[in-house]
């Protein structure tokens, strides 16, 4: 495999990741053995040697030592309240299979009426009619 660097003259790689099954995602999704890291960016994916020779004395090393890396985005903007506020028991779940018929969602909202406050609103998630019996 032939390896890309973006270092550059005497720049060292600040972490090095070695002798491990590195999945990449460029057009081939070929399999590299390792991976040097400057800053918060990837700066060359390769083999073991090659992406050795971009380590200085203070360059971290991580030997996976045969384990697969795989690319990935942690994302801290998931909106998970509001998938939370979508979910039972604060939503009524009117989609298949939970209901199949117009009776079904009938008796769904009506079970849900009895626990609800005057003027509560009572919302339903998952409403598809082309799953209903009608």
């Amino acid at each position: 495999m032939k390896h890309r660097s973006l270092l550059t003259g005497q720049m060292l790689a600040d972490l090095i990741v070695i002798n491990g099954k590195v999945i990449t995602v460029d057009s081939d999704f070929s399999i590299a053995q390792a991976v040097a890291v400057k800053g918060d960016k990837v700066v060359a994916v390769g083999m073991n040697e090659e992406i050795k020779a971009l380590a200085g004395k203070n360059t971290k090393v991580l030997d996976l030592k045969g384990k697969t890396m795989l690319p990935g985005i942690n994302d801290a903007h998931i909106h998970a309240a509001l998938y939370g506020g979508t979910r039972p028991p604060l939503t009524v779940d009117v989609g298949y299979p939970a209901v199949k018929s117009i009776g079904d969602i009938v008796r769904a909202v009506a079970e849900k009426a009895k626990t609800a406050k005057p003027g509560e609103w009572i919302r339903g998630l998952g409403w598809d009619e082309g799953y209903l019996e009608e």
